[in-house]
């Protein structure tokens, strides 16, 4: 009777980590390539990969469960507090309510229809990206239009998410422009990359468009 007991204590030890990993927001811990060890949080998955959002630096990969660690519930919602109070490499002055706002996730990207943002900055791969000295405003109406406001200057089109895929286009039948998008959600960054080119945008809100 008390084998069939610690046999028993033993499986629902493994069942329960299983299903902490198979949570998304979990917190893990890996050893890296490098031999480091490394936290982060798992932000997808899908079948028997974990899409994890290391912690401290902009790098996510799919891993298998047997790569990580899941910590415990009580410590993954405190690390997930830490988590969410990245340092950006950005100096940008928000309002309280922009600095509160957080966009809704999905498969490890933000929700991009009803969303409004700052172009905080525009740089070439390669080059130390730099703040703008005034961010412009992005939008990303419901109705499928994008907007981008610099000052007096207005551009806009319509725009299409496939995945981590942005397509944009001005709506005068030019060649659409198509963005790779990632996401750091513990500074709340967007990047869009089209080339070499990268606009990085912080979340503000939602817009009236």
């Amino acid at each position: 009777m008390y084998l069939n007991k610690i046999i028993c204590f033993i499986c629902l030890f493994f069942l329960c980590n299983t299903i902490q990993a198979q949570t998304v927001n979990s917190k893990v811990s890996m050893v890296g390539t490098d031999g480091k060890n490394y936290t982060g949080v798992i932000t997808a998955i899908q079948a028997d990969k974990y899409n994890v959002k290391y912690d401290g630096i902009n790098f996510s990969a799919w891993l298998t469960a047997n790569q990580f660690t899941v910590a415990s519930a009580a410590n993954a919602v405190q690390n997930r507090v830490v988590t969410n109070r990245g340092v950006s490499r950005f100096d940008v002055k928000l309002t309280d309510a922009q600095n509160a706002a957080i966009p809704e996730v999905k498969a490890g990207l933000p929700v991009l229809s009803g969303t409004y943002w700052a172009v905080i900055s525009i740089y070439e791969k390669g080059t130390t990206p730099k703040t703008q000295f005034r961010p412009s405003n992005y939008l990303f109406c419901k109705n499928g239009n994008w907007e981008h406001q610099t000052g007096t200057l207005y551009l806009g089109g319509k725009y299409k998410v496939n995945g981590n895929v942005l397509t944009t286009d001005d709506g005068a039948g030019t060649k659409p422009s198509t963005w790779k998008i990632t996401w750091d959600g513990s500074v709340k960054e967007m990047e869009m990359q089209q080339g070499t080119l990268i606009f990085v945008l912080r979340y503000l809100g939602k817009p009236t468009c």
